[in-house]
């Protein structure tokens, strides 16, 4: 497909069974042979008054395995879990765990508006240094980002100091969702171009709402994405696996209720309306809820009455996925929305470090 042509759209593919993934397969069935043993080894303790016998100890044996695997199907006795995350499985709580230290990327280098190579490997990479064991529940949003977690050089000389990027001026304390930070951090990270706009003091990304309502009429302000809405699944997933390409999710919602930002790295199922706008997509891919950032399979997002789906989210009155595009050449990865006006809170007095998570949330 020549690069920067639209995707062709066409019937949506088919859904996947969801199926047990390697990892924990072979966590479950290790965890299965040590309780067997633990079992064993505690029925030997045991005096027999009756005398050996053969067939009683082969039907114990029997009935120790079938036990153990049961066990081990469940939520077992916690050491599949610890297995899992030790051969790069995915923990309980569904975040994705890796086993060496996170390690920085390499430079990106792409033309201006040309995909790099290699998309999913690069979110995945990125999205893996950022939530390393240990800092996932760092982007929950009862918790505090530090300046490792957002790190842009960004800034702009202003009256009484200058416009910063900083997890400050981006929202990123207690109080606040923070699925829009790491969306765009993780396509940061990974290469991309991302958008900036002017907060209140300094700078920082668009919330979710934001993103999905400026993508309503095909384009992003700025040109930092294309917008694909429209495209088949397969055509989305082959474009990921096969060109390289990287894409984003962001999702708005009616009345008071918040929107929503994912990466995406696989995508399974695309479903769309009589008027073009889609209602359902189900994919693998990168987010960050209440309790933290996590690696999700099977991920359901549904527009507003169209519930279903492994882990669905029912209530976006917008869905919109865009394909994402490397920065300018020789530019910095962040594209400018607006002008900021006041100086950064990091120069402001103490008093303002925390913002009210109440007021001007967006997301």
């Amino acid at each position: 497909m020549p690069v920067g042509m639209p995707i062709p759209v066409h019937a949506s593919g088919a859904p996947r069974a969801a199926e047990t993934p390697p990892a924990r397969q072979a966590a479950q069935a290790f965890e299965a042979m040590l309780v067997q043993q633990l079992l064993r080894t505690m029925r030997a303790t045991v005096p027999s008054a009756e005398g050996p016998s053969y067939q009683r100890d082969l039907y114990f044996e029997m009935f120790d395995e079938a036990i153990a695997e049961q066990i081990s199907k469940g939520e077992g006795i916690g050491l599949a879990q610890t297995f899992e995350a030790a051969f790069g499985g995915e923990s309980g709580a569904g975040e994705t765990v890796h086993r060496s230290a996170p390690q920085s990327l390499a430079p990106a280098s792409a033309p201006a508006g040309i995909p790099l190579p290699g998309g999913a490997a690069r979110i995945q990479r990125a999205a893996g240094e950022m939530i390393a064991p240990g800092s996932s529940t760092h982007w929950g949003r009862d918790g505090a980002l530090g300046p490792q977690d957002l790190r842009s050089e960004i800034e702009t000389p202003v009256q009484g100091g200058a416009a910063r990027f900083n997890v400050l001026d981006a929202r990123g304390y207690e109080g606040y969702y923070k699925c829009n930070l790491f969306a765009f951090e993780v396509a940061r990270r990974a290469g991309y171009a991302v958008p900036v706009i002017p907060r209140g003091r300094g700078w920082g990304f668009p919330g979710a709402d934001a993103v999905a309502r400026d993508a309503a009429d095909g384009g992003v302000r700025g040109g930092w994405a294309h917008v694909a809405t429209g495209a088949s699944a397969s055509a989305l997933d082959r474009s990921i696996r096969e060109e390289g390409r990287g894409y984003m999710l962001a999702g708005s919602a009616p009345g008071e209720a918040m929107g929503h930002m994912a990466v995406v790295e696989r995508v399974h199922r695309v479903e769309y309306g009589p008027d073009g706008a889609m209602r359902r997509i189900v994919f693998d891919g990168w987010e960050t809820s209440r309790r933290g950032a996590r690696h999700l399979v099977d991920r359901t997002w549904n527009f507003v009455g169209n519930p279903g789906g492994t882990n669905q989210r029912n209530g976006f009155d917008r869905i919109e996925i865009m394909e994402l595009l490397a920065p300018a050449a020789g530019g910095a990865a962040e594209v400018s929305l607006g002008t900021a006006q006041r100086p950064s809170l990091l120069d402001s007095s103490p008093d303002t470090r925390r913002p009210n998570p109440v007021a001007e949330v967006e997301r």
